[in-house]
């Protein structure tokens, strides 16, 4: 991107022609009909590069959400059958000295307390860690 956008284009008189750009060119017109064609073609290129960039980054968050998203609910879907189940296996005379309304209210803040916890965190971690990771490989290989 830095190449195109300081691509230096010489200036061109058909007095200097022949000392400068005649071993390449036949004339100033051809010498910038050529770096045009070049700038055109390194702009496609970066534009493909960005809609590429694009595309990933569209496909990858997809993907990172709707997968955390599905554990995280699988995730509390098992706890809660699991609180349901053992509420159901107590003796009657549990339900004389705790009420059942705030058993209810429990099990729902606990839930949203194991989503809360499961969810963004570990999906802000991994996002995080993996554009350090993507980072560094593409300094090393780049910058090397």
């Amino acid at each position: 991107m830095i190449e195109l956008l300081f691509r230096r284009v010489d200036t061109c008189d058909d007095g200097n022609f022949e000392t400068e750009f005649s071993a390449d060119y036949a004339s100033c017109q051809d010498y910038w009909e050529s770096e045009a064609d070049a700038i055109q073609t390194l702009s496609f290129n970066v534009s493909w590069g960005w809609l590429g960039l694009i595309g990933s980054t569209l496909i990858g968050n997809v993907l990172l959400f709707y997968g955390f998203g599905t554990a995280t609910e699988r995730m509390n879907k098992r706890v809660r059958d699991a609180v349901f189940t053992a509420l159901m296996r107590q003796d009657i005379t549990y339900y004389d000295t705790h009420s059942v309304a705030k058993l209810a209210t429990q099990i729902e803040d606990d839930a949203a307390m194991i989503h809360s916890f499961s969810g963004e965190p570990i999906r802000t971690f991994v996002m995080s860690s993996s554009s350090v990771l993507v980072g560094l490989i593409l300094s090393f290989v780049f910058m090397w």
